[in-house]
């Protein structure tokens, strides 16, 4: 046995990885369980057990009906094989018993490596070796980094994207839990599947909760109950995956900042909810049709994302959000019509409305000045674009490609910052204005597949 300990991103399980993967055809069997820790605390011990004798017996449908019952599974299927196996990432001396368990389980001639962040795990198991990676200087490991990176020995600007280490993330996390160890529902933050499910089904939420995120490996039906976010009405941030509401929900607290929900299965948000203080809606792949009915207060949004939303008909009435700058709405398949409002969000940068194939009405006139991106690439019922304005000299990138439009508005001169402009496949255009071509930054310009160019 081997114990390989150190602080998280040292190198640990790569130095791991690279003695699997040069020695495990040596044996008779070998498994290389990655991040112990993170996989015990989100799916159990006893899956990790049921991967552990998957990769030995080389068997899929494994039953396992509890840790201990896993224990002599492992030790019975272990004690006459030579086998390789990693540990990565062992977190606790549970996870260490009900996984590596005492020298005498495994057969002759059997290695066994165990990464680690606390030294006195792989001690308690009596290893044969003990082993620490050197730390490089932050000079070192700065240069590593960008040459593997970025091929280069400098870093790039991070475009105000803001990352996490691993450490703190697990630091954070613990702090919550000693928050109210027993009772969920008091904690500030819940993340973990059973605590969520908890809360929400039996509807104990309280106003001590400010952020949900549920991310889930497979789809799951869950029975949340209809009412259950009307008693967290501190809640700011709600991150969800893969969860199949079977009842519908009446309440969205009034407090969200961030909403992310990837196929959220109502037709509409709660008739009540009113999202003054939302800054950004992520609802993709939902059953949506439409948000919301009428007005609402959208002082603070900033980016709207429907994209891949079947049943999308329609924007909503954006005159209230006069800080929107992003909406994608790529994919909508049934959207039909864009709110003449969104013709005149003077701080929007990006419109994205790729492949909405029953798209048929635009705003008559785009007034955007800070719009940069706009794509309307497969909106192949889109016969007419809309005038630009004058001050809209900022958009850097259109995308007309599959529509069926005969002509560009002649106001197209009015985009002088053009630097692509995509035409192509767009079978029913017959003429281009003299202003494209006198378009003094456009470098990329698409018109393959445009068969009745020219013919006027």
């Amino acid at each position: 046995m081997i114990g390989i300990y150190g602080t998280g991103g040292i190198g640990k399980t790569t130095i791991a990885r690279v003695v699997y993967d040069s020695f495990s055809s040596q044996f008779e069997a070998s498994s290389f369980l990655h991040d112990v820790r993170e996989t015990y605390e989100r799916q159990g011990l006893v899956y990790l057990q049921k991967k552990l004798l998957s990769d030995i017996l080389m068997e899929r449908n494994i039953i396992v009906k509890s840790k201990y019952a896993g224990v002599q599974l492992i030790k019975h299927s272990l004690c006459n094989k030579k086998v390789l196996l990693v540990f990565d990432d062992v977190g606790d001396w549970d996870q260490l018993w009900s996984l590596v368990g005492e020298r005498g389980r495994y057969g002759p001639g059997s290695r066994i490596i165990i990464t680690t962040r606390d030294k006195h795990l792989p001690m308690a198991l009596e290893v044969d070796e003990i082993y620490s990676p050197a730390e490089m200087s932050n000079d070192e490991a700065l240069r590593l980094f960008s040459l593997t990176c970025f091929g280069s020995e400098h870093t790039p600007e991070d475009k105000n994207c803001l990352r996490m280490h691993r450490l703190l993330q697990q630091m954070g996390r613990e702090i919550v839990c000693r928050e109210c160890p027993k009772w969920p529902w008091r904690r500030s933050r819940l993340w973990l599947p059973e605590d969520i499910d908890a809360v929400l089904t039996d509807n104990m939420g309280t106003d001590a909760i400010n952020s949900i995120v549920l991310n889930l490996p497979v789809q799951k039906k869950v029975h949340w109950h209809p009412e259950a976010f009307s008693k967290i009405p501190n809640l700011q941030l709600l991150k969800i995956h893969n969860v199949q509401l079977q009842h519908e929900l009446t309440h969205f607290p009034n407090g969200l900042r961030f909403v992310e929900w990837s196929g959220y299965s109502s037709k509409s948000l709660p008739s009540n909810f009113e999202p003054e203080k939302l800054v950004e809606l992520i609802m993709c792949h939902s059953n949506i049709e439409l948000l919301w009915k009428g007005v609402k207060k959208l002082y603070r949004l900033r980016s709207i994302k429907l994209s891949h939303s079947q049943n999308l008909i329609s924007t909503p009435d954006f005159s209230e959000a006069p800080w929107l700058k992003r909406i994608n709405f790529e994919g909508c398949t049934n959207f039909v019509n864009v709110h003449p409002s969104v013709g005149v969000l003077r701080r929007l940068t990006l419109l994205n409305l790729k492949d909405c194939t029953s798209l048929k009405s635009l705003p008559r006139k785009l007034e955007m000045k800070s719009l940069e991106i706009l794509i309307l690439s497969g909106c192949s019922k889109v016969k007419e674009i809309p005038e630009f304005a004058k001050d809209m000299e900022r958009l850097r990138e259109l995308h007309l490609n599959g529509t069926t439009i005969k002509y560009l508005p002649s106001s197209i001169e009015h985009l002088t910052g053009l630097t692509l402009l995509n035409l192509s496949h767009c079978e029913n255009l017959v003429g281009l204005p003299r202003a494209v071509f006198r378009m003094e930054y456009l470098k990329e310009f698409y018109v393959f597949g445009c068969s009745k160019l020219g013919e006027e």
